[in-house]
């Protein structure tokens, strides 16, 4: 902290070393304590300086330390549970993305760039500084928020991508882990890649929703607003429709489910083959799938005469 930092270097001068020789701890910090409450703002404006220099530096050095502990980790968990395979066959665990940052977290990270807010955060306390900042961010009308609120929409896009990809590797890494642990002999070759569950059909509101914003009239009544807002817009819009202007995004609807359906039923055909493999090669670690006849398909129970007349 600043004060620890002034305590440090009144150590080094000899006037106070005089004053604090043959004292006690306690006598030492008592002495110290007042000597830093005597001293105004511009005083203790070098110890603050030096103190956020070093809290940056410190931050930098955490993010580093996070990544190296969470690899670490993962090694370990590897190595536990993989002991013939260990690191080397499953690879690295997937990296999650950093979360976009809010408007009002751009707003002050571009604030700090400006002189004039330079000069009156300088020398401040975390806690000041915050309140300086969030004052000068209320003062703003919706205009001067707009270009924030803008970049963080593009962040956001752009993180939601990066999301997606996040999801669909860090499954195929969990797969090949399910795979290393079970056949520590055979691992993830013979069976082969999990089967990739197929993603929902969207509803026909969302699929309105992702149309609307593709138009310039409602983009303008969108700009600048937060995702509370937006949904409430074209929450209105889409109430406000009758049955004839919705009946392209329903129709769109039933199309996207019988598709997703027959993904459904192939995926689960497919990863019911995929568990058996799993299965086969857990009993009989000698042959693997070589002796392998297929499992019988349990027939499909008969319908009702309610489900026959739907």
């Amino acid at each position: 902290t600043s004060y620890s930092l002034f305590c440090a270097d009144a150590k080094t001068k000899a006037h106070i070393r005089e004053e604090l020789s043959g004292k006690t701890l306690s006598e030492r910090s008592q002495i110290l304590s007042k000597l830093w409450e005597s001293m105004n703002e511009e005083q203790k404006l070098p110890y603050k300086e030096q103190q956020s220099k070093l809290r940056s530096s410190y931050e930098k050095e955490m993010e580093k330390y996070r990544a190296s502990l969470a690899e670490w980790k993962r090694q370990i968990t590897c190595a536990q549970h993989l002991p013939h395979h260990g690191v080397n066959q499953v690879g690295k665990e997937p990296m999650k993305p950093k979360r976009f940052p809010t408007s009002y977290s751009l707003f002050c990270a571009d604030a700090k760039t400006k002189a004039h807010i330079r000069e009156e955060l300088s020398g401040k306390t975390l806690s000041e500084r915050s309140q300086i900042l969030s004052k000068l961010w209320e003062s703003m009308n919706e205009e001067q928020k707009l270009p924030y609120k803008e970049q963080q929409s593009k962040l956001r896009s752009s993180y939601e991508k990066e999301m997606e990809k996040y999801r669909a590797d860090l499954a195929e890494w969990k797969s090949q882990i399910t795979c290393a642990q079970h056949l520590p002999h055979h691992g993830v070759n013979q069976v082969g890649k999990e089967p990739t569950k197929p993603k929902r059909f969207p509803t026909s509101y969302s699929l309105f929703c992702a149309n609307a914003k593709t138009k310039p009239q409602i983009q303008n009544e969108l700009r600048g607003k937060s995702l509370t807002e937006r949904s409430q817009i074209l929450s209105k819009h889409w109430e406000s429709m009758n049955e004839e202007q919705k009946r392209p995004y329903q129709e769109q609807q039933s199309k996207l489910q019988l598709m997703y359906e027959t993904e459904m039923k192939k995926y689960r055909t497919d990863l019911a083959e995929w568990k058996r493999r799993i299965s086969y090669i857990q009993h009989f670690p000698q042959h693997g799938t070589s002796l392998m006849v297929k499992e019988p398909t349990k027939p499909k129970r008969f319908p009702t005469s309610y489900s026959l007349f739907c």
